[in-house]
């Protein structure tokens, strides 16, 4: 038995999370080199047509997926349940699926870009291979996090970015173009994705089927989610697509900039709520209703610092992260920032939705966010360029949180409680006061002692404040020395 195997449920669901998150983090590290170099190689026009394909392929990658994968992920979590057929079914379909979409990926970028150069539909031509092997890695990564080793795939999602960055490093010392850059890319995916196929029939046997029946129960059952979750991810990346049509390539590179910045941290409550899933699944509903107000309050508190640290270091990440040729990046990133802790009470909501089977009518709720979003960019986006793309993506956040909150409160009956959220606000205004002051002492600084210094003012701040709110939540795995000094039997209960 492993060290693993011997930890009881609760830990277990603490290591995958915590583990996933660490690689998260170190993935960002990496990330922060990768963008550095690729932002000096290429420079604001050219960077900003790497990300438009990026960006516009990752659109059709949400498309294939039609709500599988969480599908997938509910299913794998139920007792009993046979792990070969529901995870065989789902990697042959989404496969399938991703082949299917290629033509369209690259016939619609034609249309849409047609004035661009013949090697922009070369690099959209190699980047649309990569939503099979980014298919291949999700629905494998699905047995993993249900069997709570997130360890394990935050493991090969660091290889991943490890060999994308050797990749961009080769590229840059070749001097290639845009086109090297996303062949590097892509080659990372196809490497991770083909081992990540020989780990995971390892732990539950794959078979690769062809039976159009089974596939289409699977996505037919899925097809609902996976409309609600196409929708409310195209709104949030159709901000890019539309800035690349309205304004300039030049200035989509500022928006990918800020935006990439804040959404590397968007995917940290999911691993905490596929974490939860299973749990979620099979519990009672008064369990239910104390698992996910316990999981809002945590993701909350945690978007909160990096929020703050977001807006307050702003200046500094964005010079970090691609020189001074960027600094115009640095408005849109603080408008983002905010955006954090409302994703990730979006994210407990939606998931919980997800769990317990009561998403449909949120449909309608993302294509209204949708709906509003696309007009709010026609209207922002050629007066403010990327900060009007960025105070509509803020705003359409708030709407669609209210909007989850009031569906999901509605369907279910449980409670999701809001009241203690004060807490954490709390918490927030003394860090940002806190770190406006320190941003002002250390003016002149190099970026990177800025950085340092004054984020680490604004985490002691923010842990300070929360703890004199009696705030500090009680899942948070902290030293014994700091657990005793914030006094979390004060904290709002998690038992």
């Amino acid at each position: 038995m492993s060290w693993f195997d011997r930890l009881s449920h609760r830990h277990r669901i603490a290591v995958s999370t915590l583990s996933q998150t660490g690689g998260n983090l170190a993935v960002a590290l990496i990330g922060v080199g990768i963008i550095r170099i690729t932002t000096n190689q290429l420079g604001p026009a050219n960077y900003g047509l790497f990300a438009l394909i990026i960006t516009y392929v990752s659109l059709f990658t949400l498309i294939t997926d039609l709500g599988i994968t969480a599908m997938t992920n509910r299913e794998l979590g139920r007792q009993g349940a046979d792990q070969s057929v529901i995870l065989s079914t789902a990697m042959s379909s989404r496969v399938g699926l991703s082949i299917a979409v290629i033509p369209l990926i690259v016939g619609s970028s034609l249309l849409i870009y047609r004035g661009h150069a013949a090697i922009f539909t070369v690099a959209m031509a190699v980047m649309a291979s990569d939503v099979v092997w980014k298919s291949i890695q999700t629905v494998s990564g699905t047995a993993f996090t249900v069997r709570l080793k997130g360890h394990t795939v935050s493991g090969m999602l660091l290889v991943n970015r490890g060999l994308y960055l050797l990749g961009v490093i080769a590229v840059a010392l070749a001097h290639g173009t845009y086109v090297d850059y996303v062949a590097s890319y892509v080659a990372a995916d196809l490497v991770v994705a083909m081992v990540l196929l020989v780990l995971v029939h390892r732990l539950v046997p794959l078979r690769w089927t062809f039976d159009l029946p089974s596939w289409w129960q699977a996505i037919r059952i899925a097809v609902p989610l996976g409309i609600m979750q196409v929708i409310a991810n195209i709104y949030a990346w159709v901000d890019s697509v539309m800035v690349s049509i309205l304004r300039s390539s030049t200035e989509l590179a500022y928006y990918s900039l800020a935006f990439n910045a804040v959404n590397v941290l968007s995917v940290l409550p999911g691993f905490l709520m596929v974490a939860l899933m299973p749990t979620i699944v099979n519990a009672e509903p008064h369990e239910v209703e104390r698992l996910v107000g316990r999981a809002m309050y945590v993701l909350v508190c945690v978007g909160g610092v990096l929020g703050v640290g977001a807006i307050v270091l702003s200046r500094p990440i964005v010079l970090l992260m691609a020189g001074a040729s960027f600094t115009p990046a640095r408005v849109p990133l603080i408008v983002l920032a905010c955006t954090i802790p409302l994703g990730f009470a979006q994210t407990v909501i939606s998931y919980a939705c997800v769990t317990l089977n009561q998403y449909r009518p949120l449909i309608m709720v993302a294509f209204m966010v949708l709906l509003l979003n696309v007009v709010m960019n026609c209207v922002m986006i050629p007066t403010w360029g990327p900060t009007g793309a960025a105070i509509t993506l803020l705003c359409t956040e708030l709407i669609s949180l209210l909007g989850t909150w009031r569906v999901f409160s509605r369907l279910t009956g449980l409670r999701v409680a809001f009241d203690e959220l004060w807490r954490p606000g709390l918490a927030m205004v003394g860090a940002l006061g806190a770190g406006i002051v320190a941003l002002v002492l250390l003016r002149g600084a190099r970026p990177i002692w800025t950085f340092v210094i004054d984020g680490s003012l604004i985490s002691a701040i923010y842990v300070a404040c929360l703890s004199l709110a009696r705030g500090v939540p009680e899942e948070l795995p902290l030293p014994r020395v700091i657990r005793r000094w914030v006094h979390p039997s004060s904290s709002p209960r998690s038992e």
